[in-house]
């Protein structure tokens, strides 16, 4: 509530989650958001109608609906590990998890996007990995520093990186020979945005 905010700047406290997330669904209709060690599915007005998890011995953390709504990505994490699950959404949204499918990626996850063949997310060891609806293994791509934001448009992949940097990799045309991985991903640009610099760097 508002007073339990101006209470808590009083007491000079942060209102600001460090590890924040939350995903919209397409329609509008449904929030998900990470309440504990469980993710809480919100009306538009607010109110909880179900909750999702626990998923593993961590926190709550990334979620992510796919643009078409279809699917579900529910993260939760302890310091650099994590469990990392893909669910039905329409039956996530009424508290049904018995069709979860967990994806073999144990660190912990900052970001998500969604690819037509399945997730793509962004881990705290600088990689981003690839893979199937289904959970199958598609294809991973270092860039050094936690991976913060991931984007796709058209068949462009950007990811932003806790290291002050920003990546546009194309989706095919790989293997880049230069690339730590097994991606068919190709740097197409790189900004570095750096302390002490008038402007961003491209590289």
């Amino acid at each position: 509530s508002r007073d339990d905010a101006r209470e808590a700047l009083k007491a000079g406290e942060s209102l600001v989650d460090p590890d924040p997330h939350a995903a919209l669904h397409p329609s509008g209709r449904a929030v998900v958001v990470p309440r504990g060690d469980a993710h809480a599915v919100l009306a538009p007005d607010g109110r909880e109608l179900a909750r999702l998890g626990p998923f593993g011995d961590g926190a709550a953390g990334l979620c992510a609906f796919s643009p078409c709504g279809r699917h579900l990505l529910l993260h939760s994490h302890s310091d650099l590990e994590g469990l990392t699950v893909v669910l039905d959404a329409e039956a996530a949204l009424h508290g049904r998890v018995e069709d979860a499918v967990a994806l073999g990626a144990p660190s912990r996850l900052f970001s998500a996007a969604w690819l037509p063949e399945g997730p793509v997310v962004g881990d705290a060891h600088g990689y981003v990995q690839a893979w199937g609806r289904d959970a199958s293994y598609r294809w991973r791509h270092f860039l050094g520093g936690s991976i913060t934001g991931l984007a796709v448009h058209g068949d462009t992949l950007y990811a932003g990186t806790a290291a002050g940097t920003v990546h546009a990799l194309a989706l095919t045309g790989g293997p880049d020979p230069w690339a730590l991985g097994d991606s068919p991903c190709v740097e197409r640009w790189r900004w570095l945005l750096w302390a002490g610099e008038d402007a961003p760097l491209r590289w």
